[in-house]
C-alpha cells in the first residue's frame, strides 16, 4: 500500500508539472500570436499611411505619421524579442 501511495504521489506530481508546462506553452503561444497580429496591424497602418501621405500636402503630417509608424515598429520588434527570449527559456 505504501508503494502504491508513493507511485500515486509521483503521478500527481508529474501531472502538475505537465499542467504547468502546458500553461507556459499557451502563454507563449498567445504572446507569439499577439506579436504577429501587432506586426500585421502596423503593416496595414503603414500601407494606409503611405497612401494618405502620397495624397497629403502637409509635410508635418508626413513626419508625425512616419514617427508613429517607426515607434510602433520598434515596439513590435521588442515584443518579438521578448517572445524569443521566453521561448528560449
Amino acid at each position: 500500500m505504501e508503494h502504491l501511495r508513493e507511485k500515486e504521489e509521483r503521478i500527481l506530481a508529474l501531472e502538475a508539472d505537465m499542467t504547468k508546462w502546458e500553461q507556459k506553452y499557451l502563454e507563449e503561444s498567445v504572446m507569439r500570436q499577439f506579436a504577429l497580429d501587432a506586426a500585421a496591424s502596423v503593416a496595414t497602418q503603414r500601407d494606409t499611411a503611405a497612401s494618405v501621405i502620397g495624397h497629403s500636402p502637409s509635410s508635418s503630417y508626413d513626419t508625425s505619421v512616419e514617427a508613429r509608424i517607426q515607434k510602433e515598429e520598434e515596439e513590435i520588434l521588442m515584443a518579438n524579442h521578448r517572445c524569443l527570449d521566453m521561448e528560449s527559456r
